[in-house]
């Protein structure tokens, strides 16, 4: 079996990023042979590659015959799509269609039934466009990037793609990383349920080492759905028990530099994937109070797991299927920095508590995202991916 990736690279590199990366090297290392074809957005600075970039980004038949002759170089069975857009396009599938092979396509994010992405907009949970039925919402708030232009371009796209069957007919299966993304892409984006497969990310073992738990940790990016500013509020009250160390870089950067106070609030900007799982180890907890539902559960849950650190989270779909209150972590109103604060200080001071879900963290971890079940779970999804192409060959034939 030899996997051909597919990934459009963020100019901020975020989960999307990581997750490629981590799944490379987690099918090298079970001998699958990996080509990861990778582009960024770099490129579309001039005028006119950003114009092309809009006019294209429905189809581009330059990008659907480079990944053509990739995947032949390669001699590629099955192609997994991390990220089209905006430069990839939806084209990449007919070239793996055309070349015969299968077709996996990972929704890291809702952007197709979501033009900002995220359903969330003016810093609350936003569903407007699946309760409507339509892109209208979207068009009317410029959800993306606040672009009338860009944000038609991107409803178009989804819907010439949807009215031309696309995700029905060219995809052989999708992952969805939680159970609830996926019943959203089934009833929204009308993708076919028995295509739909749920699957984790995976995350390394950073190994569940005991000692002194030192601090509270936030990893993420810094911007206003992953929960930052009650955050900052819930430490600034005068209640929170323990020192917080922010780690991550966004829009919200000035904000959380201008709340720094030494042996209180500590910024320590972006860092590696080893340097985060260094501060995991002495993190008494992880705080993620995040204000969206997360097309998956955030990535340093999965790590924070693996060190047998306990999460408080928000009580929203899908992160409270993983994190179980009062088991692995504790659940709180995500706009609510009382209840953040009381969460902290239960993990704090009541060491008995504390214990016992530093070790059922650890189990979740080991249930849900070792590389070897892992691995597993994938190799399957990209078996019924080839065997649903070679049917789909033979039909045509």
């Amino acid at each position: 079996m030899r996997v051909l990736l597919l990934h459009n690279r963020y100019q901020i590199q975020g989960g999307e990023d990581v997750v490629v990366a981590q799944e490379t090297e987690m099918l090298r290392s079970f001998g699958v042979p990996v080509d990861v074809f990778e582009i960024t957005n770099d490129s579309i600075s001039t005028a006119r590659e950003k114009i092309y970039t809009t006019v294209h980004l429905a189809y581009s038949s330059r990008m659907r015959e480079q990944v053509r002759a990739r995947i032949r170089s390669f001699q590629a069975d099955v192609v997994h799509v991390h990220n089209f857009f905006p430069r990839f396009t939806p084209s990449v599938y007919d070239a793996a269609n055309t070349e015969g092979c299968g077709v996996v396509q990972t929704l890291h994010n809702y952007r197709l039934m979501c033009a900002g992405g995220l359903l969330f907009r003016e810093q609350k949970i936003c569903t407007d466009c699946l309760t409507h039925g339509s892109s209208w919402p979207a068009l009317a708030h410029r959800c993306y990037r606040g672009s009338m232009v860009g944000t038609a371009a991107l409803t178009g796209m989804v819907a010439i793609h949807k009215a031309r069957g696309t995700w029905r007919n060219r995809v052989d299966r999708f992952i969805t990383l939680t159970a609830f993304a996926r019943s959203l892409f089934i009833e929204h984006a009308g993708l076919p349920a028995e295509r739909v497969i749920v699957k984790a990310n995976v995350v390394p073992d950073i190994g569940f080492v005991k000692g002194e738990k030192k601090y509270a940790l936030f990893v993420g990016r810094l911007s206003p759905e992953k929960g930052i500013s009650s955050i900052l509020r819930a430490v600034q009250s005068g209640t929170f028990p323990l020192p917080l160390m922010i780690v991550g870089s966004g829009p919200m950067e000035p904000e959380v530099r201008a709340a720094v106070v030494p042996g209180k609030i500590e910024f320590l900007g972006k860092k590696s994937s080893d340097e985060v799982h260094t501060l995991l180890h002495p993190a008494k907890m992880l705080l993620a109070p995040s204000m969206w539902h997360e097309a998956g559960v955030p990535l340093v849950i999965g790590e924070a797991f693996s060190a047998g650190v306990p999460v408080i989270t928000s009580r929203i779909a899908p992160i409270d299927s993983v994190v179980k209150h009062e088991h692995n972590g504790l659940l709180v109103n995500p706009d609510n920095e009382l209840e953040i604060c009381e969460a902290a200080t239960r993990l704090h001071t009541d060491d008995n508590l504390l214990e016992r879900m530093c070790i059922e963290a650890r189990q979740t971890y080991e249930q849900l995202y070792m590389p070897t079940s892992n691995s597993r779970a994938l190799l399957n999804i990209y078996r019924e991916a080839i065997d649903s192409a070679k049917r789909s060959l033979s039909t045509k034939a």
